[in-house]
C-alpha cells in the first residue's frame, strides 16, 4: 500500500524510523518476520505452524513490535484478524526491507559466485501425481548448485496464489489461473486434464456407458471449488451445484459421499478408479484440460536465485 497524506513517508517506514532515531536490532527483525507470517497466515494460532513458536510468544513478539513502532499493528479478537491501516502500511515497508536485504545477500555471495537466500514458492493442491509435473525434477536441480539457499514452499488456492505472488510475498506460484492479472507474468508449463467422477456409491455408477448421456449427467448434483467462478462450470453445462469446496481434496470426500458428481484431475483420480471407488463419467465428451503456469510478478526484483530457480523449472517442463 502506498504512503498516502494520512501516513508520511517518514513517519511510519521502519527502514526510516532506523535512520532517524532508532537501529532495527536483531530482536526487531525477529518481531517484523513474525508479524509477517501473522499477516500472511490471516491470524496468530495460523501462524503457529510456520513460525514454531507459542501463541503467547507469537502475541508477545507483535505486541513488542506495536511498542517499539508506537502503532498497533492489527485487530484480533472475536471478529477474527484484520491488519489496521498503519498495519498494512508497516507490512508493506518490511517486506520490501527483507526483499532489499535479500538482494544485498545475493549480491554479496555472487562475489564468491555462491547462489544464497530465500526462495518461496506458492503451488495448488493434488500436483504430486501428475506425471507430467516436473517440479521436484527442477528442485534437486536447482540445489545441486545452490545448497546455501532456503526454500519454503506454501499451498493456497490460485486467487490467493496469485495475491501473494502480487505483493511480494511468494517469489513464484505454480498453478492453473483462470482469470489472469496485468501485473502477473504467466510462463505456460504443462497441462492438466479434468473429467466427470461419481463413487461406487452414486446411482450412476453400475450402469452401463452406452446408457448414460452427457445432458443426464449434466443434472446431477455437482460439487464446485470456491474459487471457480459459476459460469465456468455453466459454461459445461453444468447448473446443479449444490457443494462447494476450496481444495481438491474435500471435493474427493464429498464425491465419495456418492451424493455429488465432480471434476478432478484425472492423474490424481487414477488412485481412486484403479480400486474401483470411483468411476469417470461420459470421458469423450465431458471433460477439460487447463493450462498450468510459472508465475513471477513482472515487478519482482530479478534476483539470481530466482532466475537460476525459474530457469531449471523451465527446462525441466521443457518449455525454457
Amino acid at each position: 500500500m502506498p504512503a498516502t497524506g494520512m501516513l508520511p513517508d517518514c513517519q511510519w517506514d521502519p527502514v526510516k524510523l532506523a535512520l532517524l532515531d532508532m537501529r532495527i536490532s536483531r530482536s526487531d527483525l525477529t518481531a517484523l518476520r513474525v508479524f509477517d507470517a501473522v499477516a500472511r497466515n490471516r491470524g496468530f494460532a495460523q501462524a503457529q505452524v510456520e513460525t514454531g513458536l507459542s501463541l503467547s510468544s507469537i502475541s508477545n513478539h507483535v505486541a513488542a513490535l506495536e511498542e517499539r513502532l508506537g502503532v498497533r499493528l492489527c485487530d484480533r479478537g472475536r471478529s477474527g484478524f484484520k491488519l489496521t491501516l498503519k498495519g498494512q502500511y508497516v507490512l508493506d515497508a518490511a517486506r520490501n526491507m527483507f526483499t532489499a536485504m535479500d538482494e544485498f545477500s545475493g549480491a554479496m555471495d555472487s562475489l564468491r559466485e555462491r547462489l544464497v537466500g530465500n526462495l518461496r514458492i506458492g503451488i495448488v493442491d493434488a500436483m504430486s501425481t501428475d506425471p507430467v509435473m516436473r517440479l521436484p525434477e527442477a528442485l534437486a536441480n536447482f540445489k545441486s548448485s545452490a545448497t546455501a539457499v532456503t526454500i519454503e514452499i506454501f499451498e493456497d488456492t490460485p486467487n490467493v496464489l496469485q495475491e501473494r505472488v502480487r505483493t511480494g510475498d511468494l517469489h513464484l506460484g505454480i498453478g492453473s489461473f483462470a482469470f489472469k492479472s496485468g501485473s502477473i507474468r504467466y510462463q505456460p508449463l504443462y497441462e492438466e486434464t479434468h473429467g466427470v467422477f461419481c463413487s461406487d456409491l452414486h446411482p450412476l455408477y453400475g450402469r452401463q456407458a452406452a446408457d448414460i448421456s452427457p445432458d443426464e449427467v449434466r443434472n446431477w448434483p455437482v460439487v464446485s471449488r470456491g474459487y471457480w467462478r459459476d459460469d465456468i462450470l455453466m459454461r459445461l453445462g453444468f447448473t446443479n451445484i449444490n457443494a462447494t469446496s476450496y481444495q481438491i481434496e474435500p471435493q474427493l470426500i464429498l464425491i465419495l459421499s456418492g451424493q455429488y458428481l465432480g471434476f478432478l484431475p484425472n492423474h490424481y483420480a487414477e488412485q481412486w478408479t484403479k480400486t474401483g471407488k470411483l468411476r469417470q463419467i461420459c470421458p469423450d465428451e465431458l471433460q477439460y484440460s487447463c493450462e498450468f503456469d510459472l508465475i513471477q510478478r513482472h515487478s519482482a526484483p530479478k534476483t539470481r536465485v530466482v532466475s537460476r530457480f525459474v530457469a531449471e523449472v523451465l527446462a525441466a517442463h521443457g518449455t525454457g
